[in-house]
């Protein structure tokens, strides 16, 4: 009864809270289920716990270590010493385990992401995801189904105007005036970007596009549908986005650094529309006066005249960006 509430006293004032502590807890166990001789000698065979949490049978010391000479020297017959051995390979298993969960690059350990993706990761995941999408056999038969019934189109002659489109609504965003893209535009995009300036202008703001450059663009999607043909063209770009308060010309939201990105673009015409021959890009001069385009509410700036897209131009309907 003695030895066995010290030893629950022993067990009590350590309370399992180190490595050390858990890792003896385990291997006194084991002691006495494999040799009963220790268990008995506690209970009266000339060694025995006294009162608290110090041995008392002639070796000093108090605490969980007061337990120790038992492991090395009891009973003469090297059993002691042989838990000792085990007792240092389990904390030495013990301590190896808990290095894998807290050291990278050990175990299933993965570093936290908390701080955000840099850019150049980002744009190598998204250009696999990309291309895992693209299927260059799927947009061939969109532009053949195309061109059978419009046999002047011409996939190269679509995208120069396509990035001459990108270039004019990037012109249109930064001056505040959507007119200015008007005719590359369809009509519900027009509404939603003149939304958008509108409140740019209202808030007293400018959001500057500048240092803007295409680095690749090419189709990845075609349909001959109805009421609409769409050509949807991905573009890679970058470009320098920032907000500036126009009383004070400071930046109050962005930066001045050059952004990377990737947008989709899809651009729709009518499906009983033709392509004009010999029409290479979008129309930058007025067809009525010849003055350089600058659209105020679908009106050339200089002549007063409509200037509308026609049924074959292909006009923007929406902006994907991924």
């Amino acid at each position: 009864m003695h030895s066995t509430s010290a030893l629950r006293s022993l067990w009590r004032t350590q309370q399992c809270g180190s490595l050390t502590a858990r890792a003896l807890s385990s291997l006194t166990a084991a002691v006495f289920a494999t040799h009963p001789a220790a268990a008995l000698a506690r209970a009266g065979g000339g060694q025995h716990f006294g009162g608290g949490a110090t041995y008392s049978g002639g070796h000093g010391g108090g605490g969980l270590f007061s337990f120790w000479p038992l492991l090395l020297f009891g009973h003469g017959s090297g059993f002691g010493f042989l838990i000792f051995l085990l007792v240092v390979y389990y904390l030495y298993q013990q301590s190896q385990s808990r290095r894998a969960s807290v050291w990278p690059g050990a175990g299933s350990w993965s570093p936290s992401l908390d701080a955000g993706p840099q850019a150049d990761e980002t744009s190598t995941l998204d250009a696999g995801a990309r291309t895992a999408a693209f299927d260059p056999q799927a947009v061939a038969r969109g532009l053949e189904s195309i061109k059978a019934h419009d046999a002047n189109f011409d996939e190269h002659t679509f995208m120069d105007r396509a990035e001459t489109a990108f270039f004019k609504l990037q012109q249109a965003w930064t001056a505040r005036s959507q007119d200015l893209a008007r005719d590359v535009m369809s009509a519900a995009l027009y509404e939603r970007h003149k939304m958008q300036t509108d409140q740019l202008i209202a808030n007293r703001q400018i959001d500057v596009l500048q240092n803007i450059v295409i680095g690749h663009a090419r189709i990845v999607d075609a349909a001959a549908a109805t009421p609409y043909d769409s050509i949807v063209v991905s573009f890679d770009a970058a470009m320098a986005d920032y907000t500036i308060d126009e009383r004070t010309k400071r930046i109050v939201d962005g930066d001045t650094g050059q952004r990377q990105f990737t947008e989709r673009w899809t651009f729709i015409r009518r499906a009983d529309a033709k392509t004009v021959a010999g029409q290479t890009q979008l129309a930058s001069t007025c067809p009525s006066c010849g003055a350089p385009l600058s659209l105020e509410n679908g009106k050339c700036a200089y002549c007063g005249a409509f200037v509308r897209s026609t049924s074959s131009d292909w006009v923007v309907d929406s902006i994907e960006q991924t």
